[in-house]
C-alpha cells in the first residue's frame, strides 16, 4: 500500500469512530499527502539544485593554476632571486587543483540541494588537506629554501591534515573552524614576505585573500548569490597567486632586465670617443668593451643589477 493510502485509510478510520472529522478533510489530507510526496527526497538520485554554480566552483579552480602555468617561465627567466621556489608554486597549485574539481563536481552530481551533505564527503576532506599539504610547499618557496620555517609550517599543517581525517573517520561534519585553519596557515606562510621587506607584494596578496574569503563567507553573513560566491573566491586566487609569484621572484627579476636594457639604450647612443659630434659607427668589439651589461656571474657589480642607483658612479 502506498503512503497516499495508508494515510487515507487512518483517516476513514477516525472518521468512523468521531464523526466530526469531515470527508472534506479527508480529501485536504490527502491532497497534502500527495504533494509532499511528490518532492525529491533530500540525497535522491539527479542532479543538485546547484548544479551549475558547483561546476562554475570547478572550472574556476583552474584559473590561478593555468596562469601560473603561464606566467612562470616569463618570470623565471628574467634572472628570479629564486626560480625553484616559482615553479614549486606552480606545481603545487596544478596538484591541488583536481582535488577541488572533483569536490565540487561530486557536489553538483549529488542529488539533493543540502549543503550539509557537503560537508561530510570524503571529497571534502582530501580537499582540504591537499591545501595543507601545498601549504607546505609554499611554504619553503616564499621562504627561498628555508629547511627550519619549511620544517615549522609542515608540523602546523600535517597536525590539522590529521584532524580533518579523524572527523572524516568519525562521520563528523566539516565545520567552520576548518576554514579558519586554512586562513591561519596562510597567514603563517605569507610571513616571509614580511621579513624580507616585500610589503608591497605582501599587502597585494593579502588583501586579494581576504576578498576571496569574504565572498565565501557572504552566505553566512545574510548575503546571498545563490552558491556562485563560492566560484568567485577561487576566481580571486588568481591575484593572490600572482603576487606570491612576484615575490618569489624578487625584485631582480624585473629590476635587472630594466637596468640592462636601459645600459643598453645609453651606450648606443653615447660616441664611443667622448665627441659629441662624432659620426663613427661602433664596431661589434668596440660596444662589447665599453657596454656596462653583461651576464649577473661576469659583473658582481654595478649600476645594471640594483647594487647601486642607476647613473651613480661605479
Amino acid at each position: 500500500m502506498t503512503v497516499e493510502g495508508s494515510v487515507v485509510m487512518k483517516v476513514l478510520g477516525a472518521a468512523g469512530q468521531d464523526s466530526t472529522i469531515s470527508n472534506l478533510s479527508v480529501i485536504e489530507l490527502t491532497g497534502k499527502c500527495s504533494m509532499d510526496c511528490a518532492k525529491p527526497a533530500r540525497g535522491s538520485s539527479g542532479a543538485s539544485s546547484l548544479f551549475w554554480q558547483e561546476v562554475f566552483s570547478a572550472l574556476s579552480m583552474m584559473l590561478p593554476s593555468l596562469y601560473a602555468l603561464s606566467f612562470a617561465p616569463e618570470l623565471a627567466a628574467r634572472g628570479a632571486a629564486f626560480p625553484e621556489g616559482i615553479w614549486v608554486l606552480t606545481y603545487a597549485s596544478c596538484v591541488h587543483c583536481p582535488f577541488s574539481m572533483a569536490y565540487h563536481l561530486t557536489n553538483a552530481f549529488r542529488g539533493g540541494d543540502d549543503q550539509e551533505m557537503f560537508r561530510v564527503t570524503p571529497f571534502r576532506t582530501a580537499d582540504l588537506s591537499a591545501i595543507h599539504l601545498c601549504a607546505i610547499a609554499f611554504a619553503w618557496a616564499l621562504s627561498r629554501g628555508s629547511v627550519l620555517f619549511t620544517a615549522l609550517l609542515a608540523l602546523l599543517n600535517l597536525h590539522c591534515v590529521r584532524l580533518l581525517v579523524r572527523d572524516q573517520l568519525l562521520g563528523r561534519k566539516g565545520s567552520l573552524m576548518d576554514a579558519c585553519r586554512v586562513s591561519y596557515c596562510v597567514l603563517a606562510y605569507t610571513l616571509p614576505l614580511l621579513w624580507r621587506g616585500d610589503y608591497r607584494n605582501y599587502a597585494g596578496a593579502l588583501l586579494s585573500f581576504a576578498t576571496a574569503c569574504s565572498l565565501h563567507s557572504m552566505g553566512s553573513m545574510g548575503i546571498q548569490l545563490h552558491g556562485w560566491n563560492h566560484g568567485l573566491f577561487h576566481v580571486m586566487l588568481t591575484p593572490y597567486l600572482h603576487f606570491l609569484l612576484s615575490s618569489t621572484a624578487g625584485a631582480e627579476a624585473a629590476g635587472v632586465q630594466k637596468g640592462q636594457e636601459l645600459c643598453l639604450s645609453s651606450t648606443m647612443m653615447a660616441p664611443l670617443d667622448g665627441n659629441i659630434s662624432g659620426t663613427a659607427a661602433a664596431t661589434p668589439g668596440q660596444l662589447a668593451q665599453t657596454l656596462p651589461c653583461g651576464p649577473r656571474s661576469e659583473q658582481p657589480q654595478g649600476p645594471c643589477y640594483g647594487d647601486k642607483k642607476f647613473g651613480s658612479e661605479p
